[in-house]
């Protein structure tokens, strides 16, 4: 083989191996990103279980759920004492 033919089959070859780098790279990205959305949604789905437990059983809780409940009204306290504030 010549000089050239060599060293364009040596750029090939690199190419090659960082197209394949790429698109692994991409892939893993792309399953990263979809992993993230899930949890996400499994995030929100928790909460708007919540939501509706606290709006049927807001007047009779589970005692294990007291201290969540009592969490929530004291921060609605707080955020409308600061909505007050000037």
């Amino acid at each position: 083989m010549s000089f050239l033919q060599t060293y364009f089959s040596k750029v090939v070859q690199t190419t090659e191996l960082a197209v394949n780098k790429t698109k692994s790279l991409s892939s893993r990205s792309r399953l990263r990103a979809a992993i993230a959305t899930e949890e996400e949604m499994i995030r929100r789905y928790y909460m708007q279980i919540g939501q509706v437990y606290l709006h049927k059983h807001a007047d009779d809780p589970e005692e294990c759920f007291l201290p969540f409940i009592q969490g929530i009204e004291e921060s609605k306290q707080r955020i409308a004492s600061w909505s007050d504030e000037p």
